[in-house]
């Protein structure tokens, strides 16, 4: 993929980039000046989860140019739109994106529990016609779902709001869109991104080679398998819980704990909150300081990220700029905000939910 390209970047000793800490003095700088000169500013206020647990107010007046003028361009994140459509413009339009450089990024669940998930397949299937290999969308936890019910391998739920997709032979083409969409994105000497985390022992390299197979498992022969197995997993702890789930006898057994691990690297990579020690998942999904004993973020076990991660899918947790671990997800579909983190500087834009 294009975008893998590498970076020329000097580095101070202490690791960080030049320009970045530049355009942060900067920014300050105009902040403090706007306070003074009593400007009146659009910006959304904006509660976030930031490193050291500090809340703060995006300022007010600063200039919307995003570091990295150069040709590679800023790279804007979009957490969980969950058919949030209304609320998924109002953020487009806050964007200073430059369509000349800028890549946009979504962190998955572009689909359902919001009421027009088949317009925000129409808007991201649009972005990528304009940007290319510029636009980027993971698969989330919701997204197949909504892939294994067209499959005929899992129900309709109660609270499901899939049903244009499903009925509407417009859906189709949508839905086919969606199943080729990646499970992980990653730019060399840059940032990465999937939807939900990494088992503590996954390393990136790793995180992408499992990601690079799920992904031909879900266009293959296979994927109606692959689906069913993925529903299954739901809940299991580790591959071979999964597999001693959905296990046949003799041949079938075997293919069973193949397809079985395939489905739980899929599991991971969308559905992981927190896990154990060892790296066993729990279905936990409330705020972390609620987690049962001995179940922590997978981003606090985790020791080698070696570049910025960005993920959704933890409402719960809510906006959370970590040193090398970003959620995007701040709970728009219950009411609350959708944010965009734009990188490298980490700038946070939010809309309101207005569905």
């Amino acid at each position: 993929m294009g975008l893998r390209r590498g970076t020329d970047r000097r580095r101070h000793p202490d690791g960080r980039h030049r320009h970045r800490r530049r355009n942060r003095e900067d920014l300050r700088v105009a902040a403090r000046t706007a306070v003074r000169a009593g400007a009146r500013h659009r910006g959304v206020r904006l509660r976030v989860r930031r490193r050291g647990g500090e809340h703060g107010q995006a300022p007010e007046g600063v200039a919307d140019d995003g570091p990295g003028e150069g040709e590679v361009g800023s790279i804007f994140v979009i957490g969980d739109v969950h058919g949030c459509f209304a609320t998924l413009e109002g953020l487009w339009q806050q964007l200073p994106f430059r369509s000349d450089r800028d890549q946009l990024w979504m962190a998955g669940d572009l689909v359902n529990r919001g009421p027009r998930s088949h317009d925000v397949l129409r808007w991201a299937r649009s972005r990528e016609e304009e940007l290319g290999e510029r636009f980027q969308s993971v698969l989330g936890n919701h997204d197949l779902h909504l892939l294994a019910v067209a499959h005929g391998v899992a129900p309709l739920r109660p609270k499901d709001t899939l049903a244009d997709l499903l009925v509407d032979s417009a859906g189709d083409a949508a839905i086919d869109w969606l199943r080729r969409r990646p499970l992980m994105v990653r730019r060399r000497g840059g940032p990465a991104m999937v939807h939900a985390g990494l088992l503590p022992d996954w390393s990136l390299d790793e995180a992408e080679r499992r990601a690079r197979r799920g992904e031909a498992g879900l266009v293959g022969d296979e994927a109606s398998s692959l689906l069913s197995l993925y529903a299954a997993a739901n809940g299991a702890a580790t591959p071979v819980d999964l597999a001693a789930d959905t296990a046949t006898p003799s041949a079938r057994c075997r293919a069973a704990a193949t397809g079985a691990e395939l489905a739980f690297d899929l599991s991971v990579l969308s559905r992981i909150r927190a896990c154990d020690r060892q790296g066993r998942l729990s279905g936990f999904s409330g705020p972390p300081n609620e987690a049962p004993p001995g179940q922590r973020p997978w981003f606090e076990r985790h020791t080698g990220l070696d570049e910025t991660l960005f993920f959704g899918h933890w409402a719960a947790l809510g906006l959370h700029l970590g040193a090398r671990a970003v959620c995007v997800d701040s709970g728009c579909v219950w009411g609350r905000r959708l944010s965009a983190v734009r990188w490298p500087d980490l700038r946070v834009f939010q809309q309101p939910r207005v569905d």
